[in-house]
């Protein structure tokens, strides 16, 4: 039974955001593309494999996101600036390397606060609601990132906590 609302409970926050995000005219890759480009230029990157775009996202963010997902949201970064491909070695062309600089910082920054503010309410929600069983902001995360790439749950007790906690 907790399965089956679980599932209904995903399908419902994945429509929540999907449909925010098209309203705005904005694609997961679009997001997944400013990522990118602000972990070029936080790190000074001009040559990359499609592995190391990978482990910065994951590092930087806790985004474990495919590579097939993140290859497609290099191809739109590549729109905008000279990346070359050679060997599997990308290459930003030094001449068209200023549009990173462009990045909005500040606008990536303020969604970076209003995901980890959601994190603490869900969080501290959790705590209050859930007192017996520890988890930790990075269980939380993870079972986040399951939620939103429609992976199997790593903790259901977690998991059925965050959709009672979502849907109440």
């Amino acid at each position: 039974m907790i399965q089956k609302a679980q599932t209904s409970g995903q399908a419902l926050a994945a429509y929540v955001v999907f449909k925010n995000f098209y309203d705005q005219e904005i694609t997961s890759r679009d997001i997944i593309a400013k990522f990118i480009r602000y972990i070029f230029e936080k790190n000074h990157i001009r040559t990359f494999t499609l592995v190391q775009i990978e482990q910065y996202l994951r590092e930087e963010f806790g985004f474990q996101i495919p590579e097939a997902v993140v290859k497609s949201a290099l191809n739109a970064v590549r729109k905008e600036i000279n990346i070359s491909l050679d060997h599997e070695v990308y290459c930003v062309d030094n001449k068209t390397a200023n549009p990173i600089n462009n990045v909005d910082e500040e606008k990536i920054q303020h969604e970076i606060e209003t995901i980890n503010r959601l994190i603490v309410l869900l969080e501290n929600y959790l705590k209050k609601q859930w007192v017996k069983n520890k988890f930790s902001r990075m269980q939380l995360i993870e079972e986040l990132n399951c939620f939103m790439m429609d992976e199997e749950s790593k903790n259901q007790d977690l998991s059925a906590k965050i959709y009672n906690g979502t849907m109440n």
